[in-house]
């Protein structure tokens, strides 16, 4: 059975070797890390390599030994890959071991938010520093943040920045662990286009590994549905119609509309040439109260934490939605990209192989 599982390599490896083995200079060898939870070895010394054929996964390539078998990136945690678990929920999963270790294994998917609240919130800058910060996002894995792609080019600028771990701009005495990292990448949806609002979401790769601690860690994109009436939004951007923005990191307790309802309230004011869609989500609410405003672009609509997380004090929160647009700050619901729509996207750039963050093919 071996013999025949390493036949099935070998006819895989042959054709796809020229996208997955590095240049020679970026070659791993044995027992050398190759990503989250990943480590170099020879065929007969992953087990889990078989399974992972079996269903589709293709595994990545570190280098070949002297008899020219490959030697593979193995995954170093035993990991149940079940055919209806998404590479999210299990990127999901090794990044909570990671920074809650010793916890029980419990993912799930306009406040002043208190340090370490929030560690995966991010501000997206613009320009020679000074940068400007006028966009949000949040951080999904080491060296990925999700963001909104209109986000990705403001006022004739690109995006070129991500600060991690703030907490208030104007304050250098906060709890705060601010770390500043440039963007090398932006990959925009194929189908977004400027004109319209539609597929509003974009991915920036970072110019280094992001480590995680206490003020920075990702957070999980929700797969699993759930009977929530409730989310929660966060950023950076205005307190109301007419003022600026905020230097603090605000969250604000949000409902969760149909889109039917929203698209009611906002006919007039919505240029959408096919209405909202799907991939869409609406959130806010009537007359005066929270919702997200400029500068808020970008950043996350997430659930907020269950009792049970409260309880287990570490867990990762479940990230639904991006802030896209919205007619009148505060005055009335905002529209919401659905990243659950999304995950495959998602999935196929940031954790390309096996579900591994695998940066020696990007590098």
């Amino acid at each position: 059975m071996l013999l025949h599982c390493y036949l099935v390599l070998c006819v895989f490896v042959s054709l796809a070797s020229v996208a997955v083995v590095p240049d020679h200079h970026k070659r791993l060898y044995e027992n050398d890390p190759c990503g989250d939870d990943a480590v170099c070895k020879k065929i007969d010394d992953c087990p889990g390599v078989t399974d992972l054929i079996k269903q589709g996964l293709r595994p990545k390539i570190c280098s070949f030994d002297s008899n020219e078998k490959p030697i593979l990136c193995c995954p170093t945690l035993t990991v149940d890959y079940k055919t209806d678990e998404t590479i999210s929920e299990r990127m999901c999963t090794r990044y909570f071991r990671e920074v809650c270790p010793g916890w029980v294994d419990n993912i799930v998917g306009g406040q002043s938010v208190e340090p370490k609240e929030l560690p995966f919130m991010a501000l997206i800058g613009y320009g020679k520093k000074p940068i400007e910060w006028r966009c949000g996002g949040s951080l999904i894995s080491k060296r990925y943040v999700l963001s909104a792609a209109h986000c990705t080019q403001l006022n004739n600028e690109k995006a070129a920045w991500v600060r991690l771990g703030e907490l208030d701009l104007k304050s250098n005495t906060d709890d705060a662990k601010p770390i500043d990292y440039q963007i090398v990448a932006h990959i925009d949806h194929p189908e977004y286009n400027p004109d319209e609002n539609y597929n509003d979401i974009t991915l920036y790769r970072l110019d280094k590994d992001v480590v995680f601690n206490e003020y920075i860690r990702p957070i999980c994109i929700n797969i699993l549905a759930r009977n929530d009436t409730k989310a929660v939004a966060a950023g950076w951007g205005r307190v109301g119609v007419v003022e600026k923005e905020s230097p603090k990191l605000l969250k604000a307790d949000l409902d969760l509309w149909t889109l039917d309802k929203c698209y009611n309230l906002a006919n007039d004011k919505l240029r959408l040439p096919k209405n909202l869609t799907d991939d869409m989500m609406c959130a806010g609410t009537i007359g005066e109260g929270p919702d997200t405003c400029q500068g808020d672009s970008g950043g996350p609509l997430f659930y907020a934490p269950t009792q049970k997380q409260h309880n287990n004090a570490c867990y990762l929160l479940s990230q639904i939605g991006i802030t896209s647009f919205g007619s009148q700050c505060g005055l009335e619901p905002a529209i919401y990209t659905n990243v659950v729509s999304y995950h495959l996207w998602i999935e196929s750039i940031v954790w390309p192989v096996n579900g591994t963050s695998d940066l020696s093919i990007w590098d």
